[in-house]
């Protein structure tokens, strides 16, 4: 069952029977039973394999999987992977509608590719993905779970802003690259537009890897990531291709924006100096009121995962704050900020 269309069958027309007017006849009665067994088996073959999945990426898988039934109201939340001020990764939230045909994660897709929000753009965040690529084919393979992306005939932008971090814009990454003597001078910002992708369909359990294709062609083979690493973007990558673009500590949950309650739940992961990290609490003044030191699955050039909860301290009031991630330099014991996220607290809201 090698690159089936993913999300083809709908929970609401499958199980939808048609109840038959008296006299019209033992064929019709026939016929709505034979409905409802295929019904019945359409849904049976539509379930998804379940997987064990790392801490950052359970609970959004949770919400959203590119086979699971939509809500009654047709929405609902999933996460899409921009990029921040240095270019790396970040997650922030979109509410997709979702039709009869179930296809989550093409819309999903869909939102990414609408880039950021003017809120997030005045923020520095920014999409190495071409603002007229479209999305014209998705396709899981529901046994190897991987994905196959055709985006049209536009992957990126040589003249897009990509940030202002390690390259203004594509073209000046471009200049950087035959500086340094890199063979494939534009592929940081072709690794970040496919990183983007791999991560916002990584985060549903029925996918592990991803390909995308521009004009139905696989990427060129050539590339190589940010930091320098090669890695064929010809064949289906996981996350762990793109750790060059990932931040050290990596926050999936909340992400920028959210509200929380007076306890909330923290997940990521990280690939810090033997996987320590602190996450920290700022309120709307500036002011650190909480500090916490945790410690991710692994770390030292292993990324690991973590979960924990933080709590807020009874002299934080309802409203804006921000969650800090951050390291000590195992060097000379300097911060190093690897992730900042825009919270609110909810008014009368306990743990």
């Amino acid at each position: 069952m090698a690159n089936q269309p993913a999300d083809t069958r709908s929970p609401e027309t499958a199980g939808r029977t048609r109840h038959c007017r008296p006299g019209r006849g033992a064929a019709r009665s026939s016929r709505g039973a034979i409905v409802m067994l295929l019904a019945f088996l359409g849904l049976a073959a539509s379930g998804t394999v379940g997987r064990a999945l790392p801490a950052p990426v359970a609970a959004a898988a949770s919400m959203a999987s590119p086979t699971a039934s939509p809500t009654p109201e047709d929405e609902r939340p999933v996460v899409v992977y921009l990029l921040d001020e240095d270019d790396r990764l970040l997650p922030v939230r979109r509410t997709i509608s979702v039709g009869a045909d179930r296809r989550v994660g093409a819309a999903t897709l869909r939102a990414l590719l609408d880039g950021p929000t003017r809120e997030e753009s005045d923020a520095g965040l920014t999409s190495a993905l071409d603002d007229r690529a479209t999305l014209r084919d998705l396709r899981i393979d529901s046994v190897t779970k991987r994905a196959t992306v055709d985006v049209g005939d536009r992957l990126v932008d040589p003249g897009a802003e990509v940030g202002d971090g390690s390259h203004a814009t594509v073209a000046a990454g471009v200049a950087a690259g035959v500086a340094a003597g890199v063979a494939d001078p534009v592929a940081p910002a072709v690794a970040a537009a496919v990183a983007q992708v791999t991560y916002t369909l990584t985060q549903f359990p029925s996918v592990d890897a991803v390909q995308v294709l521009v004009d139905g062609e696989p990427v060129d083979g050539s590339s190589v990531g940010a930091a320098g690493e090669p890695f064929a973007l010809d064949e289906p990558q996981g996350r762990d291709a793109f750790e060059g673009i990932t931040p050290l500590v990596l926050v999936e949950s909340p992400v920028r924006g959210d509200e929380v309650g007076r306890t909330f739940a923290v997940t990521g992961t990280a690939n810090t100096f033997e996987g320590a990290f602190s996450l920290r609490v700022v309120d709307a003044d500036g002011v650190a009121v909480l500090d916490q030191a945790e410690t991710a699955s692994s770390g030292s050039g292993t990324r690991g995962g973590f979960e924990t909860e933080v709590t807020l301290p009874a002299s934080l009031d309802a409203g804006p704050f921000t969650l800090v991630a951050y390291e000590l330099s195992a060097r000379d014991g300097a911060e190093i900020v690897h992730a900042e996220i825009p919270l609110t607290l909810e008014p009368g809201r306990g743990a």
